[in-house]
């Protein structure tokens, strides 16, 4: 039986607990050193938010990439990023946080927590919506998604 682990993050530093009273969320912290008030950013378009998966320091991650254009404020929008085993069962869901000022070139992950359960037969694969844009990455292994 599968176990469906549902994390929330709260600003742009995402703290949470995951299954089991264990915490959970590990993120990169955010610069603080921005001097641009994010109040005056125009808020980021689609285009200048690139979206993927990447394995860093060997855990699958939600990478954010300010793209293109000048700095930007990125408003609210929901952000899920969940993982499939190779039936297409879903085996754990996180909602990260990635609200904030983003400086041109400025790179923001989150990376998988632990999963909740590792029942599932692999490969995995991992999914991210943020607002309307989406990616996936095929292949993940136990490793990889912190099993």
């Amino acid at each position: 039986m599968n176990a469906l682990c549902v994390i929330g993050a709260v600003g742009a530093l995402s703290l949470g607990i995951g299954c089991g009273g264990s915490k959970a969320l590990r993120t990169v912290p955010t610069s603080s050193t921005l001097t641009t008030n994010m109040q005056e950013l125009p808020d980021c378009m689609s285009d200048q938010i690139a979206v993927s998966i990447g394995i860093r320091d060997g855990v699958a991650a939600v990478v954010l990439k300010h793209s293109r254009g000048e700095p930007c404020s990125l408003v609210f929008q929901e952000a899920r990023f969940w993982i499939t085993d190779r039936e297409g069962t879903r085996v754990a869901l996180w909602r990260p946080d990635f609200m904030g000022a983003f400086r041109r070139g400025e790179e923001r992950k989150f990376l998988l927590p632990g999963v909740a359960t590792c029942e599932g037969r692999k490969p995995f694969t991992g999914h991210v919506t943020l607002g309307p844009q989406s990616a996936e990455r095929d292949d993940l292994t136990l490793r990889q998604i912190t099993c």
